[in-house]
C-alpha cells in the first residue's frame, strides 16, 4: 500500500491517507489523532494529526500514540518542519 502526504498549513494539519481508492473509518483519540482503518479488515490505512507542527515543535508528538511511525527524513515532512 502507498500514501499520499498532504499538509494544511492554514489549519496545522497533517493527512495520510492512501493512494489507491480503499473504504475506511476514522477512530479519533483524545490527542486529535485520527486513525484511518480499512472497512475489509480493521487494518490501519493511514491517519490525521491535529496541530501537526505545533507539536512537532514543542515535542509533544512523541507524546501521542500514533498508528505508525512517521519519517521525519520524507522531503514532504521536512519541508512542514522547515516551515515551523
Amino acid at each position: 500500500m502507498t500514501l499520499t502526504i498532504n499538509y494544511d498549513k492554514q489549519f496545522d494539519v497533517l493527512y495520510v491517507r492512501p493512494t489507491e481508492h480503499i473504504p475506511y473509518y476514522a477512530d479519533e483519540d483524545d490527542n486529535g489523532v485520527i486513525t484511518l482503518r480499512s472497512f475489509d479488515d480493521d487494518s490501519i490505512v493511514g491517519m490525521v494529526i491535529y496541530d501537526f507542527a505545533s507539536r512537532v515543535k514543542d515535542g509533544t508528538i512523541d507524546q501521542c500514540e500514533l498508528p505508525f511511525s512517521i519519517d521525519y527524513s520524507d522531503p514532504k515532512i521536512r519541508k512542514i518542519i522547515a516551515g515551523i
